[in-house]
């Protein structure tokens, strides 16, 4: 065989394996990305049918911490991008904004047209069941434009249930999306992306941070609340469960700086939830609990014997209640507020 039969064998080799890798890969993505938007699509979950277990509202809750300056999380995420939060209330004045009809909209988001007349479009990326992005259409100045966005169908219906009482719906622009790739909205369209606890479910976060970076304008912000990895020597054995759980594919502060630079953002700062909350509920409950015996933690190096006895399709959420005590004891996840900013 010649030199040049050899080259092209080895070139086809190469292209052979190249696809069997990426294709696994993609895959296995997809299907992560299908598990989580299937655990929130469940009924189980459902909040206002079933009561979750108190350290299982570090998922299932929003509010789970208290600035010290008594904003909750989703407040002081707001005044992360300069937005001064507004709770609705009887004394509070909904923003007068008139009802845009759907057919004015393209892919999620107003034609040109009606742009002209528009301020600035803010969105809530994981919008679960609608919180913050009520809070935030409560906050702006009428001529703001508020977007969500979110994989699961379920929590969609439960977020616009939610709203419709509120008469803030005709300023909220509700959409679904079935992952975590290309978002449905042009360059630069974004003055502010704000979220919480959504990217600790993506596993593919460099791709989706470049997405938001694209439609963020030149300066514009990106904050989020997340949970993160801490430095636990036995660190995966006892997140492992909670990933399980909870459909989440959880990293580093380390590993989302990577992803934040590789996306494009600069100004990277991260505050420590335990630096600036003045109580943590999930962490209380546990303390309580575990003080009076109603919790006992595994041994740091095993998993917890709970666990292993445990079907997690058939008690999810007594499975993940047990599985993020257990990591909370043994120091495996932390809490973060994260700001990052596209250059002009």
């Amino acid at each position: 065989m010649s030199n040049w039969s050899k080259m092209i064998l080895l070139l086809l080799l190469l292209v052979t394996i190249t696809s069997s890798l990426n294709n696994p890969t993609s895959s296995k993505i997809a299907e992560k990305i299908a598990e989580s938007a299937s655990i929130y699509d469940e009924d189980a979950l459902d909040v206002q049918n079933i009561k979750p277990p108190p350290f299982a509202s570090l998922v299932m809750k929003r509010a789970t911490w208290f600035s010290k300056n008594g904003d909750t999380e989703t407040e002081y995420l707001l005044r992360h991008v300069g937005i001064t939060p507004i709770k609705p209330g009887k004394d509070s004045a909904i923003p007068i904004r008139r009802r845009l009809s759907q057919d004015l909209y393209e892919d999620g988001e107003p034609r040109q047209e009606e742009q002209e007349i528009q301020g600035m479009h803010v969105l809530d990326f994981g919008y679960g069941a609608g919180h913050m992005t009520r809070l935030l259409r409560q906050s702006l100045e009428y001529k703001h434009q508020v977007h969500g966005i979110e994989i699961s169908r379920a929590q969609s219906a439960r977020a616009n249930a939610a709203t419709v009482d509120t008469g803030l719906a005709p300023g909220i622009t509700f959409g679904t999306h079935l992952g975590f790739g290309d978002l449905p909205y042009r360059n630069n369209f974004f003055k502010h992306v704000l979220s919480q606890q959504a990217f600790s479910h993506c596993p593919d976060r460099v791709s989706t941070f470049k997405e938001i970076f694209r439609v963020l304008q030149p300066g514009g912000q990106l904050a989020f609340q997340d949970i993160f990895l801490g430095r636990s020597k036995n660190v995966m054995l006892h997140i492992e469960p909670v990933q399980k759980a909870f459909g989440s594919v959880m990293g580093t502060i380390k590993n989302y700086k990577k992803d934040l630079i590789a996306a494009g953002f600069i100004d990277i700062k991260i505050e420590s939830i335990f630096d600036i909350a003045e109580t943590i509920d999930v962490q209380n409950h546990l303390n309580i609990a575990t003080k009076a015996g109603f919790f006992k933690p595994s041994q740091p190096q095993e998993q917890h014997p709970e666990l292993l006895v445990l079907n997690v399709e058939e008690s999810r959420l007594k499975y993940g209640d047990i599985a993020v005590a257990n990591a909370l004891v043994h120091n495996t996840l932390t809490f973060g507020i994260v700001k990052v900013r596209k250059p002009e």
